[in-house]
Order: structure tokens, then C-alpha cells, then sequence
């Protein structure tokens, strides 16, 4: 069972989804049928598929770039942060 959130959106049960074959990112459209709802999938929306190489040189670029992030991520030393760990039992 899903629930209508504030913005009126709505989640497909993942089950569901992948028996009729919606992917994140497809297109649906929706129609009021008597006191019901019919949900559809666009027969537009097109699933790339891509090589296990294509995939894997995409899954390296993404490591490198949050290895990148990870690098270039300002730490805090413990000694520079103008408290020490005793201080907070001593407090």
C-alpha cells in the first residue's frame, strides 16, 4: 500500500514496477477510470542499455570523481578544533 504524500506523489511499489517493466526515470501517464485510477506506461520511454564495459568504465569515472571529493574534502584535525575529548567529561 502506498500513501499520497503532501505533494501529491506517490510511490510504485518496487514489485510492481519491475513486473511491468518501469524503470526510475520513465514516463507515465495517468486517467481517471470511474472510482479507480489506471497508471500507464508511456510506450516511449527507452531504456539505454549499455555494454558491461560501457557500464564499468562509467562505474570508474564515478569512483574516481568521489575519490576526487574525498581528497578535496576539508578535515578538521583533532588537535585544531579548539576542544579536546577530556573537555567533554571535564564539562
Amino acid at each position: 500500500m502506498s500513501r499520497l504524500t503532501a505533494k501529491y506523489q506517490l510511490t510504485v511499489p518496487r514489485a510492481i514496477a519491475q513486473s511491468v517493466g518501469l524503470r526510475p526515470g520513465d514516463e507515465v501517464s495517468w486517467e481517471a477510470v470511474g472510482d479507480a485510477i489506471r497508471l500507464r506506461a508511456e510506450a516511449d520511454s527507452n531504456h539505454e542499455t549499455r555494454s558491461v564495459t560501457d557500464q564499468l568504465i562509467l562505474f570508474d569515472l564515478a569512483t574516481e570523481r568521489e575519490q576526487h571529493r574525498v581528497r578535496n574534502r576539508a578535515t578538521v584535525l583533532a588537535h585544531d578544533r579548539g576542544w579536546s575529548r577530556e573537555d567533554l567529561y571535564e564539562n
